[in-house]
């Protein structure tokens, strides 16, 4: 299973470009940053970034990841609400219980 923390290093180093802006950002040393991605990398046996100098640059793969790793925070950030008018608790806002 992905760590959500892992997730979150990746998306921050995806959008800097930049392992050691991302553990900045982080509040993160710079090889913790480094040793998070890798492992995700292993995990999922695919290179998700070039590293070329001091700059990484995202792979297809990266890429997608990216995309889903959007996604996710999409679905976890919104607030939750159950379909139509209802209230969280199975209770249709509409109706009067008076």
């Amino acid at each position: 299973m992905i760590e959500n923390f892992k997730l979150r290093v990746f998306r921050t180093v995806a959008d800097t470009l930049s392992f050691s802006k991302a553990a900045e950002e982080l509040h993160l040393s710079q090889p913790a940053v480094t040793s998070q991605i890798r492992t995700l990398e292993e995990g999922l046996g695919i290179a998700l970034f070039d590293r070329v100098g001091r700059k990484a640059k995202l792979t297809p793969a990266g890429t997608t990841l990216l995309k889903y790793v959007r996604q996710i925070e999409a679905l976890t950030n919104r607030p939750h609400q159950e379909d139509g008018d209802r209230d969280g608790h199975g209770n249709d806002q509409a109706s009067d219980h008076r």
